[in-house]
C-alpha cells in the first residue's frame, strides 16, 4: 500500500515537473522579460538586500570562500598561470607604464606603484608635503 502511493506520488511530481517545464519553454521569452523589468525597477531594493545578506552572512561568506580556496587550490593556481600566459603582453605592457610622482618629482613603473609608495624618500615626501 505505501509502494503504491509513493509511486503515484512520485508519478504525480514528475508530472507538475513536466508541466512546468513546458509552461517555461512556452513562455520562456516572456519570463526572461519580466525578469529582467523587475531587476531594473526594483534595483535599490535588490542593492539593499545584497547588502544586508552580506552583512548578516559575512562570517559564513568568509568561510565557504575560505573552504573553496583550500578545496580548488591546484585549479586556481592552474587559472593564473593560464591567465598570465595568455596575456603576458598585456600584463607586462601594463606594468611597464611610466607613472609621474609629484611628491617625489620622479618617474617609476605603474607595476612599482605599491613598493614606491612604502620608500623612506616617499613618505617623507608625503610627509612634509601634509604638514
Amino acid at each position: 500500500m505505501i509502494l503504491i502511493m509513493k509511486n503515484t506520488v512520485a508519478l504525480a511530481m514528475e508530472s507538475i515537473q513536466a508541466k512546468k517545464r513546458q509552461y517555461y519553454m512556452n513562455n520562456k521569452d516572456a519570463i526572461k522579460e519580466h525578469s529582467k523589468q523587475y531587476r531594473i525597477d526594483n534595483a535599490a531594493s535588490i542593492k539593499q538586500y545584497k547588502k544586508q545578506y552580506r552583512i548578516d552572512n559575512e562570517i559564513a561568506i568568509k568561510e565557504s570562500k575560505k573552504q573553496y580556496r583550500i578545496d580548488n587550490k591546484d585549479d586556481i593556481a592552474a587559472h593564473a598561470r593560464e591567465y598570465h600566459a595568455k596575456n603576458k603582453e598585456r600584463i607586462s605592457a601594463r606594468d611597464s607604464e611610466k607613472v609621474y610622482c609629484e611628491a617625489c618629482d620622479s618617474y617609476h613603473c605603474k607595476g612599482d606603484n605599491s613598493k614606491h609608495k612604502k620608500t623612506k624618500k616617499h613618505l617623507a615626501n608625503t610627509a612634509q608635503i601634509q604638514n
